[in-house]
């Protein structure tokens, strides 16, 4: 019987065999290059983001107004005096417009502090005690606590830069604090013969309430001061640890510069044991 036979291709089943390593070699050489790849990346992004964090966090910037600080409330009832009707009829006075004070510009090219005063005055016209009463109460600045003669309002900004000092720590290296404070006056615009001695209290008066308003000028100033003296050189471990040691000094003088300002007016009773009382 004859009997067919084909010869095993014993060579091409080693190639194959060869080709099929290699492929798998080179597959598993790639899923190790991508895994240390990926891995090398994500080392890279949390070193750059710890230092985006720790060095690079500069220039931070807060802004915080304070709360008004109303002088010298106005009688709500005057008695007309009994020679009024001979003098004429005062121009009618308009009603002061009192915004928010403004952040300055700082910059941390120029720290420091920076301070600046806006004074502003609201018309008001008469000739008798009075009509003066009675415009300041009608055009003066007003509140939730009623009219007043006179207004101060403060904005505080402040920021800062962090750095690392010799130990290691994240510190406060530089800072620069605005304050921006605004007052309002009344002005008494003369347009005729006025009561007798009148002009001359009206000036005391306008001199002893410059005094008031600018004690509380001084008070948002010395705070000013104190944030900036009490923020920079700040250290901590991390800077997210700084940072938040500042906000919380900072909050604390902001509510101090609130509590001396009232307590201020009371102590002065708005300006009055001062010699700022109103004719």
């Amino acid at each position: 019987m004859m009997q067919n036979s084909s010869p095993i291709p014993i060579l091409d089943k080693q190639r194959t065999d060869r080709n099929r390593k290699i492929i798998a070699g080179c597959i598993i050489a790639f899923f190790i290059f991508l895994f240390v790849s990926i891995l090398i990346f994500s080392l890279l992004f949390i070193y750059y983001r710890n230092v985006s964090q720790n060095t690079n966090k500069s220039n931070k910037t807060n802004s915080s107004k304070t709360s008004n600080t109303p002088e010298l409330i106005t009688p709500s009832s005057t008695t007309q005096s009994d020679n009024s009707s001979s003098y004429p009829v005062p121009d009618s006075c308009s009603q002061v417009q009192t915004p928010d004070s403004q952040a300055l510009a700082i910059s941390l090219d120029s720290p420091g502090v920076k301070k600046n005063l806006n004074n502003h005055y609201y018309s008001i016209y008469g000739y008798n005690r009075y009509d003066l009463r009675e415009q300041v109460n009608a055009c003066g600045p007003k509140t939730d606590e009623g009219a007043f003669t006179g207004l101060t309002t403060a904005w505080f900004n402040w920021t800062y830069q962090f750095a690392f000092n010799n130990q290691g720590e994240c510190t406060v290296s530089k800072s620069a604090v605005g304050v921006n404070v605004d007052i309002y006056y009344p002005n008494w615009e003369i347009k005729g013969d006025t009561e007798n001695g009148l002009t001359d209290e009206w000036n005391a008066f306008m001199n002893n309430l410059v005094i008031h308003e600018q004690g509380h000028m001084q008070r948002h100033y010395d705070i000013a001061d104190q944030i900036y003296n009490s923020i920079l050189g700040l250290s901590a471990p991390s800077c997210d640890e700084v940072d938040s040691t500042a906000q919380t000094v900072v909050n604390n003088l902001m509510e101090q510069d609130r509590t001396s300002n009232v307590a201020y007016d009371a102590q002065t009773d708005h300006g009055a044991t001062q010699g700022a009382i109103l004719p």
